[in-house]
């Protein structure tokens, strides 16, 4: 009796990876057909074919197998890419969760100056806060000269000092106190 495997479950599409492909692998005076294309880009070929109902162009509808010329796959795809980019105002995250430009809420806005350079004469800043809409964990890494464009937003983060968490009496602190200490009660003798 044959035993029936289970198929996975489709991930949601929260949880799915976006794919990139790479369009400088095709030639753009060479013609490709679907199949060509899919096992280039280790993908399946219905992917292809969607992308033709997205519009891909291809050289002749009456002939198959349909053929893409490859400077057409490769804008094609560069304008995929083009087109899910969500540019960032002063002011905004992208938030990975609702997956679009969101703004932190205020009393969350917290900035991180760092020591290390970028460039010369700027130094990196970390914006963190919370997401205005979902409630999840926001994070830009900055330059402390794009900060400027900030006020402009209604936006002012507090800015975050790094130090040693402690008790304000550290044990080197104790020890040199304890010497002061005794060196004082010997001159009192």
């Amino acid at each position: 009796m044959a035993k029936f495997s289970k198929s996975p479950t489709r991930p949601s599409k929260a949880t799915r990876k976006k794919r990139t492909f790479n369009p400088r692998v095709f030639r753009s005076k060479r013609a490709y057909s679907f199949v060509e294309i899919a096992e280039m880009l280790r993908t399946h070929i219905r992917t292809v074919q969607i992308w033709r109902r997205d519009g891909l162009k291809i050289l002749d509808d009456g002939v198959k197998p349909f053929l893409v010329m490859g400077e057409d796959l490769h804008e094609f795809l560069l304008d995929r890419v083009a087109k899910r980019k969500k540019p960032l105002q002063p002011g905004e995250f992208f938030c990975t969760r609702c997956q679009s430009p969101r703004r932190s809420r205020a009393e969350h806005l917290r900035l991180e100056l760092t020591k290390r350079m970028l460039g010369a004469n700027h130094r990196q800043a970390i914006m963190r806060g919370n997401c205005e809409v979902c409630g999840s964990r926001l994070c830009l890494f900055s330059s402390e000269q794009k900060l400027g464009e900030w006020p402009k937003s209604a936006l002012m983060p507090t800015e975050r000092r790094l130090a040693l968490g402690s008790n304000g009496e550290s044990s080197t602190n104790t020890d040199i106190s304890r010497v002061d200490q005794y060196d004082q009660s010997k001159r009192q003798k």
